[in-house]
């Protein structure tokens, strides 16, 4: 079943509840062209140390920069963020930082945390039922 774009599964035998945002995520990386995004294991590593420094300063690379889909991203994120990514809270308010100035490395920070948001899922429950 699905619910405001995100899959959830029961499982009786472990009175549990799985809720998957992946179909939503294919969706995302279909519309902004990012099929080939290989997937990690962490969403946000320490080796991004985001800084205004980072923004873009020459005005070509503000336009390029102001072209790519970084609003759009962030809040696709964060719609899942809400959802069933409560770990990258602290991940998404650092790149939301840069929403008006943000250079490449901030593009390549948010890349990172959606790759690793796939193959993650919020499970309610899990206790196994007894068998008396």
């Amino acid at each position: 079943m699905k619910i405001l774009n995100i899959e959830i599964t029961r499982q009786c035998d472990f009175k549990s509840l799985y809720l998957s945002p992946e179909t939503y995520l294919r969706k995302i990386l279909d519309k902004f062209g990012m099929t080939n995004l290989k997937h990690v294991s962490n969403s946000f590593v320490s080796h991004y140390k985001l800084s205004d420094d980072q923004s873009s300063k020459m005005v070509k690379e503000k336009c390029y920069m102001d072209g790519l889909p970084y609003a759009n991203l962030v809040g696709s994120i964060m719609y899942v963020m809400i959802y069933t990514r409560l770990d990258i809270i602290y991940a998404m308010s650092v790149v939301n930082i840069f929403m008006s100035n943000h250079g490449w490395a901030h593009w390549q920070a948010i890349k990172w945390i959606f790759k690793g948001t796939f193959e993650r899922v919020l499970v309610y429950g899990g206790a196994r039922q007894s068998t008396r």
